[in-house]
């Protein structure tokens, strides 16, 4: 719901974020997925249309830092094979409380 979230998910994503009135909008995915899993919903989509309810708000991504994020996840995606046993190493050590 916070406007710097929502810009920072646009620029990441290089499309627009639409808000929504919805508060616990994880918990409401959640609920969403598991109604699509047991057949509440047919789909993500219809459970998306019955349920969301939008604000007329649309963010727009900013071109120049789409350009810088693009750039930075090419880095990532070069550096992630190296990076991927310390990547989990890390996971570990949080899971089992070390960090």
């Amino acid at each position: 719901q916070h406007a710097l979230w929502l810009q920072l998910q646009a620029d990441v994503y290089g499309r627009p974020v639409r808000r929504t009135r919805t508060r616990e909008a994880a918990a409401t995915g959640a609920a969403m997925l598991a109604g699509v899993g047991v057949g509440i919903y047919p789909s993500v989509e219809a459970a998306v249309a019955k349920v969301v309810r939008w604000h007329d708000e649309t963010v727009m991504p900013e071109p120049a830092r789409v350009a810088v994020y693009n750039d930075v996840y090419s880095l990532y995606k070069e550096l992630y094979p190296t990076l991927c046993q310390t990547f989990r190493a890390l996971s570990d050590a949080v899971t089992r409380g070390s960090l």
